[in-house]
């Protein structure tokens, strides 16, 4: 993909993210300043929806960014950096994580509520021997505009309920890397298909292996959310 569709598809998801509404080209062209006319942007989304990248709601004139437009801005384009995340957010992971001392069943309690808060994203942090995870965050999640249809709902609402039937296939399927981003179908699970996980693996005190699961809805802030996932897992590297 040449440099000018790379920033309109940016553009795009970004626009996108904030509104989880579909994106035209006259939007595209009065709030984010890319130097080019509308004709133009015009023409290069639909480039971009002929190459699979955007895709055209029934009911609207505008696009709206496919699971490979998102493989590609995370993969591509995305800036990786912990600096997506406030000083005062790491500040307060840090702070959770302290006031759990050794305790591995607290540090994935705590790591879990500190994830849930500041993604406002379904989280599970746990202890991988054991099998213990614990959740925080299922409220906010279904505050979001992909989860008022009934029955996405139910399937996500069906995998948190019985999450710890499918530990074993998560591993599994999951975790040949430490840190994985899986968008939609990419997501072995059928009940959370449609949305990303974002998993990372890192040690815990007593020799004891801990991971955290975010699940979220696939417009989600891929900046700030991997940051965050990065930033736990650089934190319990450096202590355990």
């Amino acid at each position: 993909m040449d440099a000018r569709k790379e920033h309109i598809l940016g553009a795009i998801i970004k626009e996108y993210t904030k509104t989880a509404e579909p994106v035209s080209s006259g939007l595209v062209f009065e709030k984010c300043n890319l130097g080019i006319s509308p004709a133009t942007i015009r023409m290069e989304m639909l480039e971009l929806e002929k190459d699979g990248f955007l895709e055209q709601p029934h009911t609207s004139a505008g696009r709206v960014p496919t699971n490979k437009a998102f493989r590609y801005f995370v993969d591509n384009l995305l800036s990786q950096r912990e600096n997506a995340l406030t000083g005062s957010e790491k500040e307060y992971i840090k702070s959770e994580i302290n006031s759990a001392g050794d305790d591995p069943h607290l540090i994935s309690r705590q790591i879990a509520k500190s994830v849930a808060k500041i993604s406002n994203n379904f989280t599970l942090g746990g202890i991988v021997n054991t099998g213990e995870f614990f959740k925080s965050g299922f409220s906010g999640l279904f505050e979001m505009p992909e989860f008022q249809e009934h029955e996405r709902m139910i399937r996500v609402s069906s995998f948190f309920d019985q999450f710890e039937r499918h530990i074993d296939k998560i591993f599994e399927e999951f975790f040949e890397l430490d840190f994985r981003v899986l968008i939609g179908e990419e997501n072995p699970i059928k009940d959370i298909y449609e949305e990303t996980v974002i998993m990372a693996r890192y040690p815990l005190p007593n020799d004891n292996d801990g991971a955290a699961f975010m699940v979220g809805p696939i417009r989600m802030r891929y900046d700030k959310n991997i940051a965050l996932m990065r930033y736990i897992s650089n934190l319990m590297n450096s202590q355990f």
